[in-house]
């Protein structure tokens, strides 16, 4: 057969079929290219509209939360797609120390000891953990891990206000009334020495987070005074009313002067900024970018969101309707709830080009909840919160490096570094210094955009014959002050420790008379203080010719713990929790012989009683716990037959039985 000459036919029945199978192929597609161009709108639209941020908000200002915890919520909002975690460090209480707290403040200075032991006083005043404070190598880690889960880290230390530890520590150093009108936990804007003092610890804080590579920094700037103004348009309506206001933008404006020139980008609150929508105490930078959370309630009127906008600022949607709040349970949004988020749709109204989200765990109730629980019962709303926010880009964090000099060694660890100077220079006068061990030098680092003199990690190699555990570091500040006694970790024949700027700096070895720690005492001319230490310090050196000091030796209180124990005679606490640390009803059991006891609560004892109630052929056991003052010898009645479980209950009723013997 001839294959060039033959045609090929088709039936028309299988012209169909084929027709038919791409009309389904076509319809089955469908849906799958309206979903993908769906998801690639969302995305398309964060990034066409300059939505940047999500961001998750912890406050652990009032409540303490350990690294480990803090990066449980990482890995949560990291999961759930949020690019920022936003720590409040610095809220009533400020939970987080600096290495080097020294201040100076109208020519005065303070030392790093003086400044953290009223900042620790603060916090334990406003609520006392176990342990108040994270420290900086715990920040360093917390900023490196949350890079490593593609998350930046913004600091948060509000004020003027929410500001309790940092009041109470303006207060006790400077001798200055720094409150306004009272407030516990607002500063005075119209006081230099309340406003310098702040504005030179906040200095400290914005200098080490940009030193970190952070890219934003909250001042929080909220709620002014409104624990002294309750009712009504509270503290900033008081400012207004008393002509005060300018005092709060130029302390905003200022402050976001601080964080600009440190390369960060500064952020605030909504409700005092225009406040009653009243522009006459000036203008505020419009760099600063809004947290909106509140567009008010009765008497306190926040400028509504659309007018803030249109004044040129940027808007986080942080819609207070969707907050989780320690210890109020009708303020704890649910999963359910939070999958209902729209980040556009603001307090009193609708903002088509958010800057980003923010969802806030807020702890008005430290003790509330336990790190544990906040964590567990937070998951699920994270997770929830997550899925209806529009993509962002993981923040990429600038990374550090570490440039060594050759002649001496020295080395520097920081974000962008690109190069390192190191001179000879004068040793400081040091008095705890030993003679002759004093190693100092001028170091400059520096990067693409100039010299590095933000906080960083530095080195220094430790000369032979020096007493490793005796070295600390120093650095010479502008005033021509040293800031000595930098602790740090002694490895491969070098000491690190942190730098809280650049300039003269070195290390040295204390002398032999020089005391490992030291504790600073403030005490009134002719008043006297009361201070516990742990350890013996009969060696304590004063001036005589300014103050004595009298060591009375005692045992220190330790704390009450609990343990499991074997009934017997004798008094025991009994809960009905497993593992309770707590427990507070007491119970003592009296030997009644044959392996029987007695049991008393307090003076009275206690014993079970039960009956039984019949309805027709049916019926039931009603268990009580009573309690007898008497202390005759009697048996149980129990009407009916049963038998009689260990009951856990937490009331005594009184009643006027005997005492029982119980078998253990």
């Amino acid at each position: 057969m001839n294959k060039m000459n033959q045609t090929q036919t088709r039936s028309p029945r299988k012209r169909l079929l084929s027709l038919i199978l791409a009309v389904i192929l076509m319809i089955g597609l469908l849906p799958i290219s309206a979903f993908a161009t769906s998801a690639s709108a969302q995305a398309n639209d964060a990034e066409d509209t300059g939505y940047e941020y999500n961001i998750m908000f912890l406050d652990c200002g009032r409540k303490y939360f350990s690294v480990n915890s803090i990066k449980q919520i990482i890995d949560n909002a990291s999961a759930a797609g949020f690019n920022y975690i936003q720590l409040a460090v610095g809220n009533d209480g400020l939970r987080f120390l600096l290495d080097d707290m020294s201040l100076t403040v109208n020519g005065t200075t303070y030392s790093s000891q003086q400044v953290s032991a009223a900042i620790h006083a603060g916090n334990e005043a406003y609520y006392n953990f176990d342990v108040d404070e994270l420290t900086q190598p715990e920040m360093d880690e917390i900023i490196t891990y949350a890079a490593s889960k593609g998350m930046g880290v913004i600091p948060c230390v509000n004020t003027p206000g929410h500001m309790d530890a940092i009041l109470s520590a303006a207060t006790s150093l400077t001798g200055k009334t720094c409150s306004y009108r009272g407030s516990t936990r607002t500063i005075d804007v119209t006081n230099t020495t309340a406003v310098a003092f702040t504005q030179a610890l906040l200095q400290k804080y914005i200098s080490y987070f940009a030193g970190k590579g952070c890219k934003l920094f909250n001042m929080g700037a909220d709620e002014y005074a409104n624990d002294k103004y309750t009712t009504g348009s509270m503290g900033f309506g008081n400012l207004q009313d008393t002509g005060n206001y300018s005092y709060y933008v130029t302390y905003v404006n200022a402050v976001a002067k601080m964080v600009k020139a440190a390369g960060m980008t500064p952020m605030a609150f909504n409700d005092g900024i225009y406040f009653n929508s009243n522009t006459s105490g000036g203008t505020f930078d419009t760099d600063i970018l809004i947290c909106y959370w509140s567009n008010g309630w009765s008497g306190y009127t926040p400028m509504p969101a659309a007018n803030l906008a249109a004044k040129g600022f940027k808007l986080i949607n942080t819609n207070g309707s969707y907050y989780w709040v320690l210890g109020k349970s009708d303020a704890q949004c649910s999963a359910s709830k939070a999958s209902g988020f729209n980040h556009k749709t603001f307090p009193g109204g609708t903002i088509n080009d958010p800057a980003g989200s923010m969802f806030c765990i807020w702890a008005d109730y430290p003790g509330a909840e336990t790190e544990a629980s906040v964590i567990s019962k937070t998951a699920a709303t994270i997770a929830a919160f997550g899925k209806v926010l529009p993509k962002v880009k993981p923040v990429e964090g600038v990374k550090n490096v570490t440039r060594t000099d050759d002649t001496t060694g020295v080395s520097v660890t920081a974000p962008g570094l690109t190069g390192l100077t190191v001179k000879e220079a004068k040793a400081p006068s040091i008095d705890t210094a030993a003679e002759g061990k004093v190693l100092a030098y001028d170091v400059t680092p520096t990067t693409e955009s100039g010299n590095y003199a933000e906080a960083a990690s530095v080195s220094f190699k430790t000369p032979s014959g020096w007493d490793t555990s005796r070295v600390r570091g120093f650095v010479v500040n502008t005033d021509g002050t040293v800031t000595d006694g930098l602790t740090g970790v002694v490895e491969n024949g070098s000491f690190t420790f942190t730098a809280p700027h650049f300039s003269v700096m070195g290390i040295y070895q204390l002398s032999a008379d020089a005391p490992t720690k030291t504790k600073d005492i403030n005490v009134a001319v002719g008043g006297t203080a009361t201070v516990t230490i742990d350890g013996d310090y009969s060696g304590t050196q004063l001036d005589d010719a300014v103050a004595t000091v009298t060591g009375v030796v005692g045992d220190k209180q330790g704390k009450t713990t609990y343990e499991p124990a074997t009934l017997a005679v004798g008094s025991f606490y009994v809960s009905t929790k497993s593992g309770d640390t707590a427990p507070t009803v007491q119970l003592t059991f009296e030997n009644a012989g044959n392996g029987q006891y007695y049991i008393k609560s307090g003076d009275d004892y206690v014993y079970p009683d039960a009956s039984y109630t019949s309805i027709i052929i049916t019926g039931w056991w009603n268990y009580e716990v009573i309690t007898a003052a008497d202390n005759r010898d009697a048996a149980v009645k129990i009407e009916g037959k049963c038998s009689l479980q260990g009951t856990t209950q937490s009331r005594y009723l009184t009643g006027g039985g005997p005492p029982v013997r119980f078998s253990m």
